[in-house]
């Protein structure tokens, strides 16, 4: 849309702009780009952070959370790969998932936990950490209590004999533990 001044107007309009060699008429700014001043002459492009879809804008509207945009005078919001997502408007990248965690969806805002007992590193490249498949169970002589980055291996006097546990069990009556992650218990022998 294109709105004509005369010469004796004095009020020019936002989200327009005059452009070189066109001072009787008014230009909306294009998507992409926003003019918030009156009485200018070109748009600005929507920068890093930001985007804007639509024509003749006052202002650009910021990445939404799950989306980046990482260009000036983008017409969209990019959406945040699996194993990644962004939990903060207006951000010019998406983060990497912390250890225990996985993202199976693009354009998220959040990251999924792992189950207890399992295990997942922190993010290391593009196709790690995007889904629970990636979750490790803990293995046997090894445990974890909620999720994270690193199994514990069971302290002396106690074992997991299966995987994805959570806790290590006592070494039971008659048998005993000596040293650390271990999947069983040591039957106790009598001496003559």
């Amino acid at each position: 849309e294109i709105y004509t001044l005369s010469l004796h107007d004095a009020l020019p309009i936002s989200g327009k702009y005059v452009g070189a060699g066109t001072s009787t008429s008014c230009t909306d700014a294009p998507a992409g780009k926003f003019q918030d001043q009156v009485a200018q002459g070109t748009a600005k492009s929507a920068p890093a952070g930001k985007y804007q879809d639509q024509a003749g804008q006052t202002a650009a509207k910021l990445a939404p959370a799950g989306k980046y945009q990482d260009q000036v005078g983008q017409t969209t919001a990019k959406d945040c790969p699996k194993g990644k997502y962004q939990d903060t408007v207006g951000q010019t990248a998406c983060k990497k998932t912390p250890a225990g965690k996985y993202v199976d969806a693009v354009a998220q805002a959040v990251a999924k936990t792992c189950p207890s007992g399992t295990v997942l590193a922190v993010w290391s490249s593009d196709g790690s950490n995007d889904g629970v498949a990636d979750c490790d169970a803990c293995p046997a002589g090894k445990y974890l209590e909620t999720t994270g980055a690193a199994c514990k291996s069971c302290p002396a006097g106690k074992f997991t004999d299966k995987t994805g546990q959570t806790s290590a069990t006592d070494a039971p009556a008659g048998k005993f533990v000596s040293a650390t992650g271990q999947s069983a218990a040591t039957n106790c022998t009598a001496f003559p």
